[in-house]
């Protein structure tokens, strides 16, 4: 009798926890980093509003002076490729009223997530003719965490990377916000073998490319885009989202996950008294 009563507690507490994870009330931990959004799983000129990728959905919203033909996805401003054909990205093109104008991209995630990594694309300058008004834009972006677990939203600082390794051309960096740079020095072959004059942008190469990366857990991300230079009249002009990938948080901080962790101690404690 008591084997039995054994044998179906422990079934009991065995089903309950599968039945749990089965129902998304909980999660298994990952050990690695998976892909959250991949752009190439996109269509090309979709609008993203919600994607789901690996059990976790992205949400998406936007607010500003975007043009009429973004935000959508493309292949015209990523600085990789995909099965030789240029990688696919989220295009952000602002066009405001007045410098210093923002775009807004919020990304609100069904779960928490970790060492978060994402990058952007054509953050650069130009001014033609160089140093002198007409032509020109400054590219200017920022991206900040939030986590909202605990039920107050706590922001969450990247860490910024610059793919470039030229100093006159690649982005200048200040806390959380990175600025396209003009090039300082002509550069003669662009990628279309055509001639680059100085003031030209960078937008050809990975100079203009900036990683952004999480070390704590967020729920959501916010990044704002602007366009401008001063003394020069505000131009459209386009930078973009790349893939994001990151670390789903094993369980979510509540009463409920903290009751989850005792009873799979419990269970496991249970089990071996069996034996």
């Amino acid at each position: 009798m008591k084997h039995f009563q054994a044998k179906s507690v422990s079934n009991l507490l065995g089903s309950t926890l599968i039945g749990l994870a089965v129902s998304g009330v909980i999660f298994a931990p990952e050990a690695k980093a998976i892909s959250i959004v991949n752009w190439q799983n996109q269509a090309l000129d979709s609008v993203p509003t919600s994607i789901t990728e690996n059990g976790i959905t992205s949400t998406f919203s936007y607010t500003g002076a975007f043009t009429v033909t973004t935000p959508r996805v493309d292949d015209s401003h990523s600085d990789s490729l995909v099965a030789g054909v240029p990688a696919r990205a989220l295009r952000l093109t602002q066009l405001g009223p007045s410098i210093g104008s923002f775009t807004t991209t919020t990304v609100n995630f069904s779960i928490a997530l970790d060492v978060l990594t994402l990058e952007i694309f054509d953050v650069d300058a130009r001014r033609r003719p160089f140093f002198t008004s007409g032509d020109g834009f400054t590219d200017v972006v920022n991206l900040q965490g939030f986590d909202d677990r605990s039920g107050t939203v706590i922001s969450v600082t990247p860490t910024l990377t610059l793919k470039g390794t030229n100093p006159g051309t690649r982005p200048t960096v200040a806390g959380t916000t990175a600025t396209g740079q003009l090039r300082i020095f002509d550069n003669p072959i662009d990628s279309g073998g055509g001639t680059n004059p100085p003031g030209d942008d960078t937008n050809d190469a990975t100079e203009a490319t900036v990683i952004y990366s999480f070390s704590a857990p967020v729920t959501s991300l916010t990044f704002t885009y602007r366009v401008g230079d001063p003394g020069l009249p505000l131009a459209q002009q386009t930078v973009a989202l790349g893939n994001i990938r990151a670390t789903p948080v094993p369980f979510p901080s509540s009463p409920l996950g903290l009751l989850f962790l005792g009873a799979v101690a419990a269970y496991k404690k249970f089990r071996l008294s069996q034996k």
